[in-house]
């Protein structure tokens, strides 16, 4: 090992290990804290988490984990969503029997479960601490399944940041209304939040850089994972979070009331000035609906008010029913309805898993289901809209239609490759060869290269040219230009009509 150099950090799948970790302490430092306020509001007498933070991290891991090799290891999608969600259920209740039985009952003992459903459907004032931490359980282990189902990219990161800075800020709101403030240690949560979110964020952008330069100059961007770049990306948010700190610890708001009263006398001035200009319009608007007040009443008091209506006695229909008691139920009643509840709340949890894992793909994109098409489908309609499309096109006049995208505005290097490719399209389609709509240049060139097989090199130069030109980012160079001329130059004498015409295709609009 290198420690001058650092060269273990160039290996891409150190910061795709560190960035699902840096993602999990963000989500992790916004839930602790609003777990321990909502155990203070709903769960009071309760006196420990409803998760430790060992069982947070598990499930975030393992969650991820599972949907990763259930996806790299089952046959069909549907056998991995039934191992996704029969392998949640098993760990959410491994959770409450750690947390609510582990020290009375076994885990292969009954007694437990009769216990935690117990606790869920006989409670009277206060929230059951099981019910918390089950639906927490839940909710973390269908977050660690979505997340684990593909890579993680930037995207996701700015997501999972944005989520916690939002989540941070109504805790920070929710304290103010507590009278017993924010939970503890909630200050050092957010500082956690803000090291791990920006760290995240660095190396997902970092990852992001390295992609994208490769596509682009098909070279290895400057930007590396190296010693250089760790120091100042660490500096930078370290700086970040000690001007943050310093400045909460100075704009206090005694410090915000003494900053501010140098332009008390300028505040007070421009009130005076307010308050003249509201007296003069309140005066102004009196003036002109005084006159109208004045008739208004004169002519209210010359009218004759009309006899009042007698209404019947409403409160004396009620009377009889004033006698009755209450309707009480029942203890089997009520005890039914406490197990109904109970067996909703599971059949709502249910649901969800289930619409969750509706969401559960494989990134591989090999997975075919069966789907079914309904009139209100996005892919219908846009076919429908395509077909009708097309065929107001084909109505046109030939000559006001052009069968190729416009070239303006394009660079003068790249609207000539693209000409150039344009022209043989016009050529080969009037041969009877056309281009159809769901072939590639490189399928295009290899059907005309066995069509015409004279010069394939030619061919071969004129698609790579082309696909350069159409979908690099970086400008042609002269040199491909020319490349592009005596390709065509030489194709063009080959592009005669053959003894044997090919396959004749039904000429469609090219997008070239």
């Amino acid at each position: 090992m290198s420690w001058r150099r650092w060269t273990w950090l160039n290996e891409g799948g150190l910061p795709l290990l560190i960035t699902p970790i840096l993602v999990i302490i963000v989500r992790l430092c916004w839930l602790w804290p609003w777990m321990e306020l909502l155990r203070r509001w709903l769960s009071p007498s309760y006196p420990s988490p409803f998760l430790p933070i060992g069982s947070i991290l598990l499930l975030f891991v393992g969650g991820a984990w599972l949907a990763r090799a259930a996806l790299a290891r089952t046959r069909s999608l549907a056998l991995a969503r039934i191992w996704v969600a029969a392998s949640g259920l098993v760990v959410v209740l491994a959770l409450l029997w750690w947390q609510y039985g582990r020290g009375t009952y076994a885990l292969w003992d009954r007694q437990w479960l009769w216990q935690v459903a117990m606790a869920l459907t006989h409670w009277q004032v206060e929230l059951p601490p099981q019910l918390l931490t089950l639906l927490i359980a839940a909710g973390i282990w269908l977050r660690s399944v979505l997340d684990g189902q593909q890579q993680l990219t930037r995207e996701g990161v700015w997501r999972a940041f944005t989520t916690g800075v939002i989540a941070l800020v109504l805790l920070i709101l929710a304290g103010q209304l507590d009278p017993q403030g924010l939970p503890a240690y909630a200050d050092r949560w957010m500082v956690a939040l803000f090291a791990a979110g920006l760290s995240a964020l660095a190396l997902s952008s970092l990852e992001l850089s390295r992609f994208t330069g490769f596509w682009e100059t098909q070279k290895q961007p400057q930007l590396q994972l190296n010693r250089y770049w760790l120091v100042s990306v660490a500096f930078v948010i370290v700086g970040m979070l000690a001007i943050g700190l310093l400045l909460g610890a100075l704009l206090s708001p005694e410090t915000v009331a003494s900053a501010l009263s140098w332009v008390s006398v300028l505040l007070n001035w421009l009130g005076t000035i307010i308050g003249y200009l509201l007296q003069i319009l309140v005066y102004l608007l009196f003036l002109v609906l005084t006159p109208l007040y004045e008739w208004i009443r004169d002519q209210l008091a010359t009218a004759e008010l009309p006899a009042p209506v007698q209404l019947p006695e409403f409160g004396s229909q009620f009377d009889p029913f004033g006698d009755q008691s209450a309707v009480q139920l029942s203890p089997l009643a009520a005890e039914s309805l406490r197990w109904v509840g109970l067996a909703g709340l599971v059949v709502v949890i249910l649901v969800v898993f289930a619409l969750a894992l509706r969401y559960f793909r494989s990134s591989r994109g090999d997975e075919v289901e069966e789907t079914r098409e309904t009139v209100f489908t996005s892919e219908l309609l846009q076919d429908q809209l395509s077909s009708l499309w097309q065929s107001l096109l084909q109505r046109l006049p030939r000559a006001r239609r052009d069968p190729y995208l416009s070239l303006e505005g394009e660079p003068d290097n790249r609207r000539a490759i693209r000409a150039l490719y344009q022209a043989l399209l016009a050529r080969a389609n009037a041969l009877g060869f056309p281009r159809a709509r769901a072939q590639t240049p490189i399928e295009y060139e290899a059907y005309l290269s066995t069509i015409y097989p004279g010069d394939k090199s030619a061919w071969r130069v004129m698609t790579d040219v082309y696909l350069d030109a159409r979908y690099s980012l970086q400008t042609p160079s002269s040199e491909q230009v020319e490349q592009m001329r005596q390709a065509w130059e030489r194709v063009q004498a080959d592009l005669t009509a053959p003894g044997s015409t090919g396959p004749s295709e039904q000429s469609d609009r090219d997008f070239s």
